[in-house]
């Protein structure tokens, strides 16, 4: 812990010029049920126009697994299966420029330039050379760290967007069947006990109040104000276009 500590100071410290002072507050402690639950408060100081002081506050709890797997590890595994499948897309796009290029060579074309001209691709080679390169062993002792920079943080807000779109459209359904199930006469279970845990956080919000539950709705909440904005950003173009 001491060194992820260590880590999170190192990083803010370097990544902003604003930054004043910064402190940190680590605490260990055991609740009713005789569960360990941690917190980290941060005491970010730094100065705005004009030199005038400026406090951030940031206090962090110890989330439950619920959101650790719908925040992090069904995620991360979703990214490697949607890598894998875009690696197996690009690896036959391969294969049939190499083919398009073949049947060039074979009606009498030639490169221009001979620093253009390439081998043809080969799967396993390219996979042993990958596995055997000095940039792999270096990227594992990174730890993972530019995990979510780059495309691969585009990748992990698309995933999180489409899961939560999946979860909504879920939630209709299920609230649908509860309102035919009323109307007919059979007796309709709680909505809140029918659906899973991605889906609506409005109709999956729990009346205890809990600070994690109440983090969870409001995360998802903002999804799906970003999705109303990408739908009325979208019929807005049709619109325009429309006009043109």
């Amino acid at each position: 812990m001491a060194t992820l500590l260590q880590h999170i100071q190192d990083n803010l410290s370097s990544s902003s010029e604003a930054l004043v002072d910064l402190k940190m507050e680590y605490l260990n402690q055991e609740n009713e049920q005789g569960e360990k639950r941690s917190k980290l408060t941060i005491h970010w100081t730094s100065q705005l126009i004009g030199g005038v002081p400026f406090i951030w506050q940031f206090k962090l709890k110890e989330g439950d697994s619920q959101q650790l797997c719908s925040h992090l590890v069904t995620p991360l595994l979703t990214m490697v299966s949607e890598m894998s499948r875009r690696e197996s897309e690009l690896t036959k796009q391969l294969s049939k420029k190499d083919a398009e290029i073949e049947d060039y060579k074979m009606a009498g074309g030639k490169v221009s330039r001979k620093y253009l001209q390439t081998s043809q691709f080969n799967e396993e080679t390219f996979r042993q050379d990958m596995n055997t390169s000095k940039a792999f062993e270096k990227h594992i002792l990174t730890c993972g760290i530019s995990a979510f920079s780059g495309t691969t943080g585009e990748l992990y807000k698309e995933i999180q967007i489409k899961q939560l779109r999946q979860s909504m459209n879920q939630g209709d359904a299920d609230t649908e069947m509860v309102d035919g199930s009323s109307a007919s006469g059979t007796p309709a279970s709680s909505p809140t006990k029918s659906l899973t845990p991605h889906q609506s956080p409005i109709k999956n919000f729990s009346p205890d109040g809990s600070p994690a539950k109440d983090t969870e709705m409001l995360r998802r909440q903002a999804l799906e104000r970003k999705l109303n904005e990408e739908r009325t950003r979208i019929e807005s173009k049709k619109k325009k276009k429309k006009i043109f």
